[in-house]
């Protein structure tokens, strides 16, 4: 098991702590745990992928812990393949 601590922080633009999203890596999946300012890049820095999460899960709806969900959700959708496990 592997937790990515992609962003702890808080509204406030801190390069490191920028908003919240975690993934954690367990048995083969990735689940992330919401998606704050600048996700799916902090996904690429840490070497991951937007098409390898599985489960996305918001912890509430605040915009540092969802604000790059639908970039997340794009780039999700335009590098899927027929083998992209879908997302939860």
């Amino acid at each position: 098991m592997n937790l990515y601590v992609l962003g702890a922080g808080n509204p406030d633009p801190n390069p490191e702590r920028y908003g919240t999203s975690f993934v954690l890596e367990m048995g083969g999946d990735l689940l992330m745990i919401d998606c704050g300012p600048a996700t799916t890049y902090k996904l690429a820095q840490v070497g991951l992928r937007p098409t390898q999460v599985n489960w996305l899960f918001f912890t509430h709806h605040h915009f540092d812990h969802n604000a790059d969900y639908p970039c997340f959700l794009l780039t999700h959708w335009d590098q899927s393949t027929e083998k992209t496990v879908r997302l939860q």
